[in-house]
């Protein structure tokens, strides 16, 4: 499992994000839906990496959330 750190929102500790959450676990599940969810969350966040790593696996056909890292 991955945690990606969170800021601070106005004093606010950000400790979980739920619209993440619910695409990852689609993602997690091989669900045909976490393809638009993150596509979803891309709109919102095109700035987050996490969320441009897990949207560009969904497009190259990849499914799951096993990550094997092959290369260097």
């Amino acid at each position: 499992m991955v945690f990606e750190p969170l800021a601070t929102a106005n004093g606010i500790s950000l400790t979980q994000d739920g619209e993440y959450e619910a695409a990852y676990s689609l993602l997690r599940e091989q669900s045909p839906q976490a393809l638009g969810a993150f596509e979803r969350l891309v709109q919102q966040r095109p700035e987050d990496p996490l969320v441009q790593l897990h949207l560009a696996r969904l497009r190259a056909g990849e499914r799951g959330d096993l990550i094997v890292m092959d290369e260097k």
